[in-house]
C-alpha cells in the first residue's frame, strides 16, 4: 500500500516537472514593444509609444534596440 502511494507521488512530481519545463519554452515580454517582432508596428513608434514610456529605446539599453544585420 505504501509502495503504491510512493509511485503515485513520484508520477505527480514528474508531471509537475514536465509542465514547468514546457512553460519555459517561449519568450515572454512585459511590454509588447520589448519584442523585436513588434518594433515596426505603430504602437512601438514615436509619438504613440512615448506617451506611456513604452518605446523600445526607453525600455531597454539603446544597443539592444538596434536591428542586427542578418547575413
Amino acid at each position: 500500500m505504501i509502495r503504491l502511494a510512493q509511485i503515485a507521488i513520484l508520477v505527480l512530481y514528474i508531471g509537475l516537472l514536465v509542465l514547468i519545463v514546457a512553460g519555459c519554452s517561449e519568450e515572454v515580454y512585459r511590454y509588447p514593444c520589448m519584442n523585436p517582432k513588434n518594433w515596426e508596428q505603430a504602437q512601438c513608434k514615436r509619438p504613440e509609444c512615448e506617451i506611456l514610456g513604452e518605446c523600445p529605446d526607453q525600455l531597454m539599453k539603446p544597443e539592444l534596440t538596434k536591428v542586427k544585420d542578418e547575413r
